[in-house]
């Protein structure tokens, strides 16, 4: 217990350190007052119509809320897990890190510390959603046990990330199983996707598609499913097999951080082989000479030549050398190329189209198709996500590093040419969603009206996105300090949208009343928003010597 005592103790001197800073910034206590307002904003209607309820959940609608918890929680947990193979990165912060090397302390000690500090860390942020969401909850009929039944499949989502991927970085990169895990994550993407398809019979061309997450290999499957029986119980009721789950849940978030606990030991020489390893295959694809780097088994070479080239698929070839802010532009090319379908279209492109879809199926299946309430909605939904990541973005992750102030050119044509390509992708994107649904909403009605408003939402909340790229250089002028920015985010987020709010409320709001259509409305909102984007890098130029001089002297 000794190793335990010293972290311990160096957790509370560091919480002693911060609250006497907090003593000598008072100020700082203003931002956990504006983040508990705004949390209580969210909630205030909910909380005002609570006892009565607003709507009722029929068997439809929990089924396709579900059906989106099912590919939400899926996407979540696959995608760490496959990333999970060849980096490490979601574990520790740099304190941590560094504490590993100097330190005398066993290093599974260290990481089971860590492990224990991230569990109610996890629970907080699994369950803020939940929390803020509990007034709707009552009002949409849900009793007790079944917003404990949600409560508990979300936290369960984030207990066992985070061990369980570690488990898999240290099979594949310390027993040299990477394929055999991408292997059996693969087959189990293939068994889940064939379970829901043969549940619906094939029938994806219609809503029945959605119920396809009932399927017992689904409901049955380790993880996922487990974590979706308890999210379905809150609708349909505890059967015995839930309470079932709930043991599994437990004993495997046991299992898995005992695990952890008996393997770490030493497990940063993994981490620095797993590093060794990834340079010498990139200074093999930099000199042409990838024969015999990426498989480390004997195979054939008919396999082997085949692997390679599809490891070599997101290889990028270094035609021409770009100078200034010329530069940023080729970096973004070349990190979305390498990440991305190609530098204009992400794997995201076809899930805004089958989301597009499925958003067009519920509006005929509802009757909604005429009134455009979903196509409104499912912009909104994605507008109110885009004010949380609001100050990052590839111009922040470019700010914190020296390149931006020492490369020629101005701040004005360094950042068009570092948001040039992000915007596009995301416009992109946003075309896809929208234009999918219309299309679904136009062959179901024969109105060729909705492409309209698809076109303007599209165009909207690419704007927003727009003016969000631009407030962040600014942002760093403000807050200096990377903690000052995290304390403070609820006052950038209300000053945020004080400033991208405003001008277009009164733009939108006086076309409207001169000529009392909706589309000269939401054209000068977009008017609106490109404006003050301009705006907000012309301003973000201008200020950009006062944020070089205030980085350089710290």
């Amino acid at each position: 217990m000794h190793d335990y005592t010293i972290l311990l103790r160096y957790d509370l001197l560091k919480l002693k350190n911060y609250i006497l800073e907090i003593r000598r910034s008072p100020k700082k206590l203003v931002s956990y007052f504006l983040f508990a307002a705004w949390i209580f904003l969210i909630m205030f209607p909910a909380i005002k119509n609570s006892g009565q309820r607003a709507f009722a959940v029929t068997g439809d609608t929990a089924h396709i809320i579900l059906a989106v918890y099912a590919l939400f929680t899926g996407f979540i947990m696959f995608s760490s897990f496959f990333s999970a193979l060849r980096k490490l990165s979601y574990s520790f912060q740099m304190g941590d890190v560094n504490l590993l090397f100097p330190s005398p302390l066993a290093p599974n000690h260290i990481l089971l510390w860590s492990l224990i500090k991230k569990i109610p860390s996890d629970m907080a942020k699994t369950c803020i959603p939940a929390l803020i969401l509990t007034p709707t909850m009552f009002n949409m009929g849900l009793n007790i046990e079944g917003i404990l039944l949600v409560y508990l499949s979300i936290v369960s989502l984030g207990l066992l990330i985070t061990p369980v991927s570690f488990l898999i970085f240290l099979v594949s990169v310390r027993y040299g199983k990477e394929r055999w895990i991408r292997g059996i994550l693969l087959i189990s993407i293939v068994w889940l996707l064939f379970s829901w398809l043969k549940y619906t019979q094939g029938n994806i061309f219609s809503l029945n598609v959605l119920l396809g997450y009932q399927a017992p290999g689904i409901l049955n499957f380790p993880l996922s499913g487990w974590i979706l029986q308890l999210a379905r119980a809150a609708f349909f009721g505890a059967a015995p097999a839930v309470y079932t789950a709930i043991f599994l849940v437990a004993l495997t978030v046991l299992a898995a951080n005992c695990l952890v606990y008996a393997l770490a030991r030493d497990y940063y020489e993994d981490v620095l082989e797993l590093a060794e390893r990834m340079e010498t295959i990139h200074a093999a694809k930099r000199s042409g000479k990838t024969q015999g780097i990426f498989t480390q088994t004997q195979s054939s070479s008919a396999i082997a030549g085949l692997w390679t080239r599809f490891l070599n698929r997101k290889r990028v070839t270094v035609e021409r050398r770009f100078p200034g802010s010329r530069a940023f532009m080729f970096n973004q090319v070349v990190k979305y190329r390498r990440t991305g379908i190609n530098e204009y279209m992400g794997y995201l492109a076809p899930l805004s189209v089958i989301t597009g879809l499925v958003t067009g199926f519920i509006a005929m299946h509802n009757g909604q198709a005429g009134d455009h309430g979903l196509l409104y909605a499912q912009n909104g939904i994605l507008a109110y996500f885009l004010f949380f990541r609001s100050f990052s973005g590839p111009l922040s992750e470019e700010l914190a590093l020296p390149y931006l102030y020492t490369l020629p050119g101005t701040f004005f044509r360094k950042a068009l040419a570092i948001n040039t390509l992000p915007n596009l992708r995301f416009g992109l994107n946003m075309f896809l969603l929208n234009l999918s649904y219309a299309m679904i909403v136009f062959l179901h009605t024969k109105d060729t009206g909705i492409f309209m408003p698809a076109v303007l939402m599209s165009f909207l909340v690419t704007s927003l996105f727009f003016e969000q790229s631009n407030i962040i250089a600014l942002t760093h002028v403000l807050l200096p300090s990377s903690l000052d920015r995290k304390l403070f985010y609820p006052l950038m987020l209300f000053l945020e949208i004080l400033i991208i709010g405003i001008p277009a409320l009164i733009a939108g709001g006086l076309a409207f009343w001169f000529t009392h259509s909706e589309w000269f409305a939401e054209i000068a909102v977009l008017a609106a928003n490109t404006a003050v984007g301009i705006v907000l890098l012309l301003l973000s130029d201008k200020i950009f010597p006062y944020l070089e001089m205030r980085e350089f002297s710290e």
